[in-house]
């Protein structure tokens, strides 16, 4: 009897042991963005980018030795939908996560992280509603409000005098306060605004009436904070009613979909953009080769992005030895400048990005540097 209690004790061991040498737990990140429907080229191309980082982290060892598992949910551009995933992954035990995308879910985000040990990290929104809060969200992009003064000071260097404006009220948290920033650096200037319009797009709004009462008003310039399918929808039927204006777009603006769908009638457009195009650093020519091997196009400023947050978070994780919310963020903050694959990130105390844009023109079919 003695004899099979020893066994017993003994094989009880060998169980322990065995399950004490298992793979280690991964840690889940969330990613939480549009995916589906007419306005998901940026979310999918920041998919993209994270994944790809995570899986060479995975195939270098992990972090500290675990592995990272991405939880991906498409909030379908809604702002409800936004909230629910968002409140599904946190009680989930989720709470390090990528996103959301648009600046118009920034206030949803910030309901439902208040007060809650959880950190979002946000390749794209760039919102200055978020600017100069100390909360949950970390950013990877800079201001909105930089983007309007950046392009109202190459209006006036272009000589215009009048400008037609077109903004989307669906992410009026961006569009609206870059549209405002723009403005106020312009008039000043004597620089005037004949036509505002606003749009609060369905699948299929038309741009050809828009078209028509922005060349009837004959400015010298059209500023378009529109998403990339109805800045080229909105160029294409300009140039087909004969307008000859210069077209100035926003950073939103500035994906492949834009030149695809817009082909000559954005060219010559000049866009606010994330990084230069004429300069391109080892680890940028590596990641565009690698992008391009596996999902067989040329990656976007927002794949960029997504690769880039997903570092930044990665270097937060490292250096905070344990994978918890407020840690991971005091380890980021605690950087203070990042060097990304294209530029270099310099954080302030509430973790948004100083600066970081540049101009960038059409120009055969391509972005160039302006």
């Amino acid at each position: 009897m003695p004899g099979r209690h020893v066994l017993s004790l003994i094989s009880l061991l060998i169980v322990l042991v065995l399950s004490g040498c298992g793979e280690p737990d991964p840690i889940r990140i969330g990613l939480v963005g549009q995916f589906s429907g007419r306005q998901s080229e940026i979310g999918v191309s920041v998919r993209n980018g994270v994944q790809l980082h995570l899986d060479q982290i995975n195939r270098a060892g992990g972090i500290n030795g675990r592995p990272l598992q991405l939880v991906v949910q498409d909030n379908k551009g809604d702002q409800t939908e936004c909230s629910r995933i968002l409140e599904g992954m946190i009680n989930d035990g989720i709470k390090i996560i990528i996103g959301p995308m648009f600046s118009q879910m920034a206030e949803v985000a910030t309901k439902v992280t208040q007060g809650k040990d959880v950190l979002l990290l946000s390749p794209t929104m760039s919102t200055d509603y978020l600017t100069g809060k100390d909360d949950n969200i970390l950013r990877t992009s800079a201001t909105t409000n930089q983007q309007g003064h950046f392009l109202a000071e190459k209006a006036l260097d272009d000589g215009m005098r009048s400008i037609a404006v077109v903004y989307d009220l669906n992410n009026r948290k961006y569009t609206e306060f870059l549209y405002k920033s723009f403005r106020e650096t312009l008039e000043p200037h004597g620089v005037t605004f004949p036509v505002v319009l606003t749009i609060q797009k369905s699948d299929s709004t038309p741009m050809l009436p828009l078209a028509r009462i922005i060349f009837d008003a004959n400015p010298d310039g059209v500023l378009m904070c529109l998403a990339a399918l109805d800045a080229a929808n909105l160029s294409q039927q300009l140039r087909k009613i004969g307008g000859s204006m210069q077209f100035y777009g926003v950073s939103w603006s500035q994906t492949t979909d834009l030149i695809q769908h817009g082909g000559r009638a954005v060219e010559d457009m000049v866009l606010v953009a994330t990084r230069k195009y004429g300069v391109i650093s080892p680890e940028l020519a590596r990641f565009n080769a690698d992008y391009i091997a596996r999902y067989k196009i040329k990656p976007s400023f927002a794949a960029i992005r997504g690769y880039d947050a997903f570092s930044l978070l990665a270097t937060g994780l490292e250096k905070a030895k344990e994978p918890t919310p407020s840690v991971v963020k005091r380890a980021i903050l605690s950087l203070h400048e990042f060097y990304g694959i294209s530029n270099r990130m310099e954080l302030d105390e509430y973790g948004d990005v100083k600066s970081g844009y540049f101009l960038v023109r059409v120009s055969g079919g391509i972005f160039v540097d302006e």
